[in-house]
């Protein structure tokens, strides 16, 4: 009747035939997802990086906003009210759907130079937003 060859080839239809067998496609498969584990945790903290460093740029830019504002005031807008490190005043301004404080910082600049100090007329002023800091002089002229 059947032949060995033939009676194999019915319930084994690739056994002696090139190509893969579903068996060695799902080892091969498993083999692959195994590996990748370790590669794709590279990833994540290169996606983790990125997403902060988004963030920074937009804080910084907020403080830029700021900054420029005040820039453009004149120097005897720019009031003075109390001393110490407390801010002036402070806003709040949302970045990528989170509430943060602006907060800006004036006081008198003062300097020593062989024992001399003074203030010159300048003025420190500076914004904060969420760590991020940005100072300039103002000066009176």
């Amino acid at each position: 009747m059947f032949r060995k060859n033939e009676k194999n080839r019915r319930f084994f239809p690739l056994f002696g035939e090139k190509g893969f067998s579903l068996l060695e496609l799902l080892l091969a498969l498993a083999v692959m997802a195994v590996a990748m584990v370790p590669v794709l945790d590279t990833f994540a903290p290169a996606v983790n990086h990125a997403s902060s460093s988004s963030e920074s740029a937009l804080e910084l830019n907020y403080a830029r906003e700021k900054l420029d504002d005040l820039r453009a005031m004149a120097y005897a807008d720019l009031t003075i009210t109390g001393s110490g490190p407390s801010p002036i005043f402070s806003d709040t301004v949302t970045i990528q759907g989170r509430t943060v404080d602006r907060k800006v910082f004036i006081s008198h600049f003062t300097f020593s130079q062989g024992g001399w100090q003074g203030t010159g007329g300048l003025k420190s002023v500076a914004v904060e937003v969420e760590g991020v800091r940005l100072e300039t002089l103002k000066a009176d002229v």
